[in-house]
């Protein structure tokens, strides 16, 4: 148990899985591998480019940077609970 809660290394969307990740959304996931090909094939092809002289060494430095903090903002979005509106913060009719 952690912090008194059962916690596993499991995907889904409870509070009993310790990855949360909606495993029932095909299209996003699909969509989220598409992203990780891409920023990586392009990262891979600006690396190359600086390699034979096309693109500045720095430049390149610079968007291999941009591009491993932007895939590691997406993972950390795509893996953890998005929250949600507790009952007390839920509007009344008397308000």
């Amino acid at each position: 148990d952690f912090n008194d809660s059962p916690w596993s290394c499991r995907l889904g969307t409870t509070e009993e899985h310790g990855i949360w990740m909606n495993t029932s959304d095909q299209a996003g996931t699909i969509m989220a591998i598409m992203v990780w090909i891409l920023l990586g094939y392009s990262s891979l092809t600006v690396t190359l480019l600086a390699r034979t002289g096309g693109v500045p060494v720095p430049l390149s430095m610079i968007y291999s940077i941009l591009v491993a903090l932007s895939l590691a903002s997406h993972a950390k979005t795509t893996l953890s609970d998005p929250g949600s509106i507790p009952a007390s913060a839920v509007p009344t009719e008397e308000q």
